[in-house]
Protein backbone atom coordinates (compact mmCIF):
# COMPACT_ATOMS: atom_id res chain seq x y z
CA UNK A 1 0.00 0.00 0.00
CA UNK A 2 1.48 3.41 -0.60
CA UNK A 3 2.47 6.15 1.93
CA UNK A 4 1.68 9.47 1.41
CA UNK A 5 4.60 11.65 2.10
CA UNK A 6 2.92 15.05 1.64
CA UNK A 7 -0.61 16.41 0.98
CA UNK A 8 -0.99 20.46 -0.09
CA UNK A 9 -4.08 22.05 0.48
CA UNK A 10 -6.75 20.88 -1.93
CA UNK A 11 -5.33 17.25 -2.03
CA UNK A 12 -2.55 17.48 -3.96
CA UNK A 13 -0.13 14.83 -3.69
CA UNK A 14 3.69 15.59 -3.89
CA UNK A 15 5.27 12.43 -3.36
CA UNK A 16 4.10 8.87 -2.77
CA UNK A 17 6.24 6.52 -0.96
CA UNK A 18 5.98 2.57 -0.63
CA UNK A 19 7.44 2.21 2.71
CA UNK A 20 6.89 5.07 5.67
CA UNK A 21 11.18 4.68 6.50
CA UNK A 22 11.48 6.37 2.40
CA UNK A 23 10.50 9.85 4.47
CA UNK A 24 13.54 11.52 4.78
CA UNK A 25 11.44 13.50 7.09
CA UNK A 26 9.86 11.42 9.61
CA UNK A 27 11.33 9.56 12.83
CA UNK A 28 11.28 6.34 10.88
CA UNK A 29 13.51 7.52 8.24
CA UNK A 30 15.76 9.24 11.08
CA UNK A 31 15.81 5.97 13.18
CA UNK A 32 17.35 3.82 10.36
CA UNK A 33 20.32 6.63 9.98
CA UNK A 34 23.48 6.42 11.66
CA UNK A 35 23.64 8.12 15.06
CA UNK A 36 26.79 10.05 14.79
CA UNK A 37 25.51 11.47 11.74
CA UNK A 38 26.47 15.46 11.99
CA UNK A 39 23.90 17.54 11.37
CA UNK A 40 21.43 15.12 11.90
CA UNK A 41 18.89 15.68 15.75
CA UNK A 42 19.41 12.79 18.25
CA UNK A 43 15.87 11.13 19.00
CA UNK A 44 14.45 10.91 22.13
CA UNK A 45 14.20 6.87 23.09
CA UNK A 46 10.51 8.30 24.96
CA UNK A 47 8.83 6.69 27.78
CA UNK A 48 8.24 3.07 26.13
CA UNK A 49 10.51 0.81 24.25
CA UNK A 50 10.58 1.02 20.32
CA UNK A 51 9.05 -2.49 19.27
CA UNK A 52 11.58 -4.66 16.78
CA UNK A 53 8.73 -4.70 14.39
CA UNK A 54 8.02 -1.27 14.60
CA UNK A 55 8.62 -0.94 11.03
CA UNK A 56 6.35 -3.66 10.05
CA UNK A 57 3.73 -2.35 12.09
CA UNK A 58 3.83 1.09 10.43
CA UNK A 59 3.99 -0.10 7.27
CA UNK A 60 1.18 -2.16 7.42
CA UNK A 61 -2.18 -1.36 5.72
CA UNK A 62 -4.96 -0.61 7.62
CA UNK A 63 -8.43 -1.81 7.46
CA UNK A 64 -11.44 0.39 6.18
CA UNK A 65 -12.56 0.97 9.70
CA UNK A 66 -9.48 1.66 11.02
CA UNK A 67 -9.20 4.61 7.98
CA UNK A 68 -12.38 5.60 8.83
CA UNK A 69 -11.82 5.91 12.49
CA UNK A 70 -8.41 8.31 11.91
CA UNK A 71 -10.29 10.31 9.55
CA UNK A 72 -12.59 11.33 12.09
CA UNK A 73 -10.07 11.50 14.77
CA UNK A 74 -8.48 13.58 12.61
CA UNK A 75 -11.57 15.65 11.32
CA UNK A 76 -13.00 16.52 14.89
CA UNK A 77 -9.44 16.48 17.28
CA UNK A 78 -10.78 13.56 19.22
CA UNK A 79 -8.23 10.99 20.93
CA UNK A 80 -7.25 8.27 18.38
CA UNK A 81 -6.78 4.40 19.82
CA UNK A 82 -8.57 1.72 21.80
CA UNK A 83 -12.24 2.48 23.07
CA UNK A 84 -11.46 2.50 26.67
CA UNK A 85 -8.59 5.01 26.18
CA UNK A 86 -10.30 6.85 24.26
CA UNK A 87 -13.17 7.19 26.84
CA UNK A 88 -10.47 8.10 29.16
CA UNK A 89 -8.64 10.90 27.58
CA UNK A 90 -12.58 12.55 26.84
CA UNK A 91 -12.90 12.60 30.23
CA UNK A 92 -9.37 13.44 31.52
CA UNK A 93 -9.46 15.87 29.32
CA UNK A 94 -12.91 17.62 28.74
CA UNK A 95 -13.12 16.51 25.25
CA UNK A 96 -16.31 15.81 24.82
CA UNK A 97 -17.59 18.23 22.12
CA UNK A 98 -15.25 16.47 19.63
CA UNK A 99 -16.93 12.73 20.26
CA UNK A 100 -20.84 14.21 19.90
CA UNK A 101 -22.55 14.36 16.86
CA UNK A 102 -22.14 17.73 15.24
CA UNK A 103 -25.03 20.45 14.66
CA UNK A 104 -28.24 21.03 16.66
CA UNK A 105 -29.46 17.78 18.57
CA UNK A 106 -32.86 16.54 17.25
CA UNK A 107 -36.45 17.33 18.48
CA UNK A 108 -37.90 14.95 20.25
CA UNK A 109 -40.87 14.18 17.67
CA UNK A 110 -37.88 13.97 15.19
CA UNK A 111 -35.96 11.33 17.12
CA UNK A 112 -38.76 8.51 16.78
Amino acid sequence: MPRVARVAPGGFVYHVLKRAEEWRWGSLWRRGQDATDEGLPTLSSGPLPVPATWTKLVNAAQTESELKALRRSVERGSPFGTSEWESSMVRRFGLHHTVRPRGRPLKAEARK
